[in-house]
């Protein structure tokens, strides 16, 4: 953080849970002069509240464990500013089957396990985690809890 003092990086962080500002890289804030930075700020000032929505805590963690095992591409630093929708698109980016090379889970697989789920056989899991099981783990997924019952 070159040019940024700890006034400007309150500043920049009430903007954002505000929605008044995202910034889709820390690089980019990094490489302002302390004058762009002022006048960035100053624009952002301007934008109305809840224009861009803060990172959510559970997109967050799947960003960061999508990091950890290399997935993705993408500086830690750079969640500390990115907006909600960017983050979907870097989230639905790695997780596209045909980039994997794996065949997503079926809409049958899906829909017993949401089936199971109803019946607590299987812990509950938001739709999109569904959606991006793999075929296979899905299979496995639903013979296992099947067993159980």
């Amino acid at each position: 953080m070159n040019n940024i003092n700890q006034n400007h990086l309150d500043k920049l962080r009430k903007l954002y849970q505000n929605g008044q500002l995202h910034i889709p890289s820390r690089a980019l804030l990094e490489a302002m002069s302390t004058e762009e930075l002022e006048n960035f700020i100053q624009e952002a000032e301007r934008t109305p509240k809840r224009t861009y929505l803060p990172l959510d805590r559970e997109l967050r963690n799947s960003l960061t464990g999508m990091m950890k095992e290399g997935d993705l591409d993408v500086p830690m630093e750079d969640l500390d500013f990115m907006s909600q929708a960017r983050a979907r698109r870097y989230f639905w980016m790695c997780h596209k089957a045909e980039c994997r090379g794996v065949r997503a889970c079926t809409p049958k697989q899906y829909k017993r396990i949401k089936a199971m789920m109803k019946m607590n056989i299987i812990d509950y899991m938001p739709d999109r985690k569904i959606k991006m099981i793999p075929y296979s783990e899905a299979q496995q997924l639903l013979r296992n809890s099947s067993e159980r019952r």
